[in-house]
C-alpha cells in the first residue's frame, strides 16, 4: 500500500460553523517531495504549486491553475492537508481546468488515471475513496456549461478527519493533471 507522508501545514483561521461552507479555504496541501518535483512552472499562471489547490481563484482563467509536468506518463499528485481540527466530511470537489477541454473524453484525460483519498483520525490513516481506473474515477465527474465549473465530486459520508490525503497519478494526456480548486464540505465537531 501507499505509505503516507505526515506533514502539517500552517494554521488556519477558524472556519465557518456552516456545513456548506468550504472547509478547506485558508488551508495548504503540503506534497510530498517526490510530488513536488512534478509540478508544472510556468509563467502564464500564477502561483501554480499545490497552495493554488485552494485559493480560491477556480473562476479566473489561467489564475492559480494546478499543473503537473506536461507528456509524461509517470506524473502524480501527493498531498496532505491538516484540517486544524476533527471535522466530519460530507464531499470533496476537484475542479477541472476546461478552458481547452470542450469534449467529454478531452476532460476525462485531465483528471488523471485513479485515485486514492485517505482520512487521518485517531491516529490512524484510512482509505474512503479507491478509484483504481480512469473509468470509475470519471463517474463522479459532473459536466456544467460554464469555465471551469465541471468537477469531480466524491462523496465522503460523513467519516471523520484530522488531515486529509489524495494520492492520483496522471493518465497519458498532453496536459498532465489539471485542476483549478479543491474544495472540501463537511463540519467541524472538535
Amino acid at each position: 500500500g501507499i505509505n503516507p507522508t505526515l506533514i502539517d501545514s500552517p494554521p488556519d483561521n477558524e472556519p465557518d460553523e456552516d456545513e456548506d461552507k468550504n472547509i478547506l479555504s485558508g488551508k495548504i496541501f503540503v506534497p510530498t517531495d517526490e510530488a513536488r518535483a512534478e509540478v508544472l512552472v510556468a509563467s502564464w499562471f500564477a502561483g501554480g504549486g499545490y497552495e493554488a489547490l485552494t485559493d480560491g481563484t477556480r473562476f479566473e482563467d489561467q489564475v492559480g491553475r494546478f499543473s503537473t509536468k506536461m507528456n509524461n506518463t509517470t506524473v502524480f499528485m501527493d498531498a496532505t492537508v491538516d484540517l486544524g481540527g476533527v471535522y466530519t466530511l460530507d464531499s470533496i470537489r476537484f475542479y477541472i481546468y476546461d478552458a481547452q477541454k470542450s469534449t467529454e473524453q478531452s476532460k476525462k484525460a485531465s483528471i488523471g488515471k485513479d485515485m486514492l483519498i485517505q482520512v487521518y483520525s485517531n491516529g490512524q490513516w484510512s482509505d474512503v475513496i479507491v478509484c483504481p481506473d480512469n473509468a470509475s474515477l470519471s463517474e463522479h465527474l459532473v459536466i456544467i456549461d460554464g469555465l471551469n465549473n465541471d468537477y469531480l465530486e466524491l462523496f465522503l459520508q460523513g467519516v471523520r478527519a484530522e488531515k486529509l490525503r489524495f494520492y492520483i497519478s496522471g493518465a497519458a494526456s498532453a496536459d498532465g493533471i489539471t485542476f483549478q480548486e479543491i474544495e472540501c464540505y463537511g463540519e467541524k465537531v472538535d
